[in-house]
């Protein structure tokens, strides 16, 4: 049986993407040790399980319909504000910074990361205005990321692994050295962005999402 006859991959599989959310989100609800339960899965056993599963080595065709990965989309930032609901909710009952409100506020950022940024990096690239659009532009407000559309649609997409994309990393560059470019390499890029359409200054939407 060759390979051009294999079907696509099974699209539910990608709902094992929503435990994160799922565990942050009861994390923060139970409190105590469980608010701990996004950061063991993220850090812990989710690198395992990649370790142990290891890289699939049969090549499946792409489906005709991307209408369940939409979907899960849609679920996934739906699901991104109960986690950062309930993350503010647990904080509010503590009357003092501890390691319980510092796990919660690890699990609750590491979960961002997909649920708000992977997800807005999808839903980015629909047409301006569109719900898919503004869905991702809600995002990336609620982890004051903003300007990461404009960047990466006009930047990293055109400059791609070349020495003006901020976005990508550098030959052997290490993760803490690319964290520390990126991050306000980015946002400059955004910003040049806009000043090349002549809104500089307090003008620049960039400017004007950050001082928000």
């Amino acid at each position: 049986m060759g390979e051009n006859k294999l079907s696509p991959e099974p699209w539910f599989l990608h709902l094992l993407g929503l435990i994160s959310p799922i565990l942050v989100i009861s994390g923060n609800l139970m409190g105590g040790f469980f608010t701990a339960m996004g950061v063991i899965f993220i850090w812990v056993i989710g690198p395992l399980l990649d370790v142990l599963l290891g890289k699939s080595k049969v090549y499946r065709p792409p489906r005709d319909s991307g209408t369940p990965f939409e979907i899960l989309l849609w679920v996934h930032g739906i699901l991104h504000f109960f986690v950062i609901g309930t993350f503010f909710m647990f904080a509010f009952q503590q009357n003092e910074i501890n390691l319980w409100l510092i796990a919660a506020a690890m699990s609750t950022g590491l979960c961002s990361g997909a649920s708000a940024i992977v997800t807005a990096h999808e839903l980015g690239h629909h047409k301006p205005k569109s719900p898919g659009w503004i869905l991702a532009r809600l995002l990336l407000f609620s982890v004051n990321y903003s300007h990461f559309t404009t960047e990466h649609n006009h930047v990293h997409h055109r400059w791609v692994a070349t020495e003006k994309d901020s976005a990508s990393a550098r030959l052997d560059e290490g993760l803490w050295f690319f964290w520390l470019r990126t991050i306000p390499g980015q946002f400059i890029s955004a910003c040049r962005v806009h000043n090349k359409k002549g809104r500089r200054g307090l003008k620049n939407p960039t400017i004007q999402q950050f001082l928000m």
